[in-house]
């Protein structure tokens, strides 16, 4: 009874309602995404900015209100929410303003400001989701030339650091093991470099 509940009163449970809430937030944030892609043209310039900046704001905020409520599974599915918005975002306003720029570096930024999202919001999910995206600014390393393809050795370690300072700021194993995957992944690239 002691060791139950013990292990009942550890933060972080991988619960069945927690990973359908996150595949929600996930599959949510492709609807939208897909939703705004294809009806890009239709839609005003400043419509579209407003957009994604309001799906931004509403998640973060709402989020955040969220968790001041005591919600621990619907405020963090507002925070990927946003995170997912904020990478869309980086995309569809690049392609709108014929900004040039790789992949590497959105995807980079993308994975700096999930991070910056997951210190301030205290999110275990969010720096998960930020290693989810430091494997995606890795592969794109590989299929572009640009500066990343050179300094990856030392900005890849330094993500992962970050990502697993955060996990372990907010208690969280999916932190972590993102965290994990994420430097594992780089000698996988260096191996497969040389």
């Amino acid at each position: 009874d002691r060791l139950q509940a013990e292990l009942d009163s550890r933060p972080g449970k991988f619960t069945l309602g927690a990973v359908l809430g996150v595949l929600g937030a996930v599959l949510l944030g492709a609807a939208l995404l897909s939703f705004v892609a294809a009806n890009w043209e239709a839609i005003p310039r400043l419509a579209r900015v407003g957009l994604i900046l309001s799906v931004i704001i509403a998640g973060y905020l709402g989020g955040a209100w969220r968790a001041g409520k005591g919600d621990a599974l619907f405020s963090q599915v507002l925070y990927l929410l946003a995170a997912i918005a904020f990478g869309g975002g980086i995309a569809l306003i690049g392609q709108m303003y014929h900004l040039s720029g790789d992949a590497a570096s959105a995807a980079l930024v993308w994975c700096l400001a999930t991070l910056f999202a997951a210190l301030v919001l205290a999110s275990g999910n969010l720096a998960g989701m930020a290693g989810i995206v430091g494997l995606f600014y890795l592969f794109t390393i590989f299929s572009e030339s640009s500066w990343h393809s050179v300094n990856y050795v030392w900005t890849v370690p330094l993500l992962s650091a970050a990502i697993a300072l955060i996990a372990r700021l907010t208690h969280t194993r999916i932190g972590l093991h993102a965290a994990v995957w994420l430097f594992l992944a780089m000698f996988v690239f260096i191996r497969l470099e040389n």
